[in-house]
């Protein structure tokens, strides 16, 4: 077969950008031709996830960056010139690769791609929750003029989704908000590794991984933190992350007087031997659409703590099991559970036990199964 995904950069440091490359490298060692398409300079000289030497990449070299969430009327002209120097040059490309599928991740070309005529079917993937942006607009101090622009967007792509041959969300939570929409398919993300090791869960060390921004709920956890660790004082936080809000994070830090206990550490290639030598993993997130960050840390033996996000999270921990799941935005039950796990070993052991052998349903095999059976079914609807 001969897929092409589409997405603005894939060199990014992202959930979704981690997925294509979880997706993108199972087809090409698969025997698949694969290729991705892009349409911005990438943020990365070397991407941040690795992808194999046989996809084939793309640049169309469009740059809506220069132009994006701006009212300016200017900026509005060159964002529709450039949507339609997008569709022009996908067009002509897809017209020569004559793929089988053509994959979107619910990026520019969402509001056309289902059109192109290159005999290819053509599928969206969305790798946040309905209402995810509608949550983030609530929290982001952006002035209503904005919002209305934003949200306005937001129901404009949606409008298109019924036009594509399948529509895949990443949860049975999600799935049941997107009423009326028809080849509504629910496949989760896939884990991108399964280390031989695990962790023993004695280090007195809780983790975070994740975009220092309102998403992450951060400030939260903070709160969270400085309740725990007056109970705890020997254990430490470390977050993995960064972005707009680490300013603001630090001040918070300064505020409870717990910065010899609270350490924010730039994103790294090597996560998983912090998550092993971690022994909770803790997520404070507002709203998610499949937080990786969870069944990583699962595999690799870790107990987790989260709000009950929308969406994933309670379909990714299983409640007593293997962690605990706490209502969004409920500090005081956050550091409860943190304060129980931390005190408790055994516990905190057994717990973490079970987060690695329930995870494996995550396994890349298993999931991308899923993906070669939504293909085939395609494939024989087709003909």
């Amino acid at each position: 077969m001969k897929i092409v995904y589409c997405i603005s950069d894939h060199s990014r440091a992202g959930g979704t950008e981690r997925t294509l490359s979880i997706q993108a490298n199972h087809f090409a060692e698969h025997g698949h031709d694969v290729h991705i398409v892009t349409t911005e300079i990438p943020q990365r000289e070397k991407p941040a996830f690795e992808f194999s030497d046989k996809i084939n990449f793309h640049n169309l070299n469009i740059c809506y960056e220069a132009v994006n969430n701006s009212m300016s009327p200017v900026k509005i002209w060159n964002r529709i010139r450039k949507g339609k120097e997008h569709k022009r040059k996908l067009n002509e490309l897809l017209h020569v690769l004559r793929p089988d599928f053509t994959i979107s991740l619910f990026d520019h070309e969402l509001s056309f791609l289902h059109s192109l005529k290159d005999g290819s079917l053509k599928i969206l993937q969305y790798h946040f929750s309905r209402y995810s942006r509608a949550i983030e607009l609530k929290y982001n101090g952006a002035p209503t003029y904005q919002k209305w622009f934003a949200l306005t967007k937001e129901w404009r792509k949606q409008s298109f989704i019924n036009h594509y041959d399948a529509f895949v969300v990443l949860t049975k939570e999600d799935a049941k908000d997107w009423k009326n929409i028809r080849n509504l398919h629910v496949i989760t993300n896939a884990i991108s590794f399964i280390p031989e090791k695990s962790s023993t869960c004695l280090n007195k060390q809780v983790i975070s991984v994740g975009r220092l921004t309102v998403q992450k709920g951060y400030d939260m956890l903070l709160e969270a933190w400085n309740k725990v660790v007056q109970k705890h004082p020997d254990w430490q936080l470390a977050i993995y992350g960064q972005g707009e809000d680490y300013g603001k994070l630090q001040s918070i830090i300064q505020q409870y007087a717990i910065g010899d206990s609270v350490h924010i550490f730039p994103p790294t290639r090597d996560i998983a031997d912090k998550y092993l030598n971690a022994s909770i993993y803790v997520m404070s997130s507002r709203y998610e659409g499949f937080p990786m960050v969870l069944p990583e840390a699962m595999a690799c033996g870790l107990p987790c703590i989260s709000f009950a996000a929308p969406c994933g999270p309670s379909e990714i921990i299983s409640q007593g099991e293997d962690g605990f799941i706490t209502p969004v935005g409920d500090i005081q039950a956050l550091s409860e559970k943190l304060s129980l796990l931390m005190g408790d070993e055994p516990l905190r052991c057994r717990m973490g036990e079970k987060a690695r052998s329930n995870i494996m349903r995550y396994s890349v095999e298993q999931v991308m199964g899923q993906w070669e059976n939504l293909f085939n079914k395609l494939l024989n609807s087709k003909s």
